[in-house]
């Protein structure tokens, strides 16, 4: 009796522990295109798996908020010198 009860517990952690793995149901792609020496075009694409949707990490009263990416405006110059 006592084994069958070990075995029943054990086999309720292995049940729990293979339901309870992550789902990756949007695979995210990133590509570069260099439009000038100075620009250049940032591409994002989700694939998003059939019966999910992707928002924001942020929600507000009226319910969820489409995914955005924003970028601040910074001035950076840096500059190389080849020898």
């Amino acid at each position: 009796m006592k084994q069958f009860f070990i075995f029943s517990i054990l086999s309720i952690f292995f049940v729990c522990d293979v339901s309870g793995q992550i789902l990756t149901p949007v695979k995210w792609k990133f590509d570069i295109e260099k439009i000038n020496t100075n620009e250049y075009k940032l591409i994002y694409t989700a694939k998003v798996d059939k019966g999910w949707t992707v928002y924001s990490q942020y929600t507000s009263d009226d319910g969820p908020v489409p995914t955005s990416i924003t970028y601040e405006k910074r001035w950076h110059r840096t500059s190389r010198k080849s020898h």
